[in-house]
């Protein structure tokens, strides 16, 4: 039977990126479907009382150090920043008004190769408007009102609360029968699930 998984990714994370590249392979193998939300980390953070990784620099520079050497694992490119952005806010805004899985995806998968391969600043609206044109089919319009209207503000907040009151505390997170996998190395755990 199919089973439908929320993933809750975010742009700054390169944990998200990480997992995202191994999600194609394990619908694959399972043959379950994702319905992504691109959430606002701060928002899910604050919500969720976890102060996240900055707030402890020994922590944070491991994480770094560990993204790294996930990559290395997977075998896919990954170029830590020299400064990191965590306002995941506007792209949370644009994925908002994205229709469809697979669009969706596209504008995910971009975005994240647009930070942790190539540097760019994913927050720049132009930046976000280039991909959401070529990935979503958006217009600049489109893209420049959800970045500015309230209807997408109010939108990403209940998609950060609804993503809390699933358990999600942080990204990557995959819920599925109303159970919470999180984090990249969570993974086989979720796949495991899955095919049981």
């Amino acid at each position: 039977m199919t089973k439908d998984v929320g993933v809750y990714l975010s742009i700054s994370s390169p944990f998200s990126y990480l997992a995202f590249s191994q999600l194609t392979a394990i619908r694959e193998r399972t043959g379950y479907q994702y319905n992504y939300h691109l959430v606002d980390l701060r928002q899910i953070w604050d919500l969720a009382g976890n102060p996240g990784p900055a707030q402890v620099i020994s922590k944070f520079n491991y994480l770094g150090a560990d993204a790294l050497r996930w990559a290395d694992y997977y075998g896919i490119p990954l170029n830590l920043p020299e400064t990191f952005i965590f306002d995941n806010l506007p792209s949370a805004r644009v994925f908002q008004t994205i229709k469809g899985r697979e669009a969706g995806k596209e504008f995910i998968s971009r975005l994240l190769e647009v930070y942790w391969i190539h540097g760019e600043d994913f927050s720049n609206a132009e930046v976000l408007g280039k991909v959401a044109v070529n990935t979503a089919g958006l217009t600049e319009r489109a893209v420049a009102a959800a970045l500015t209207n309230e209807e997408t503000k109010v939108s990403v907040r209940a998609e950060a609360k609804s993503a809390v009151s699933h358990g999600v505390f942080g990204v990557p997170a995959f819920v599925v029968d109303d159970i919470l996998f999180w984090g990249n190395d969570r993974l086989v755990f979720l796949e495991r699930y899955l095919l049981s």
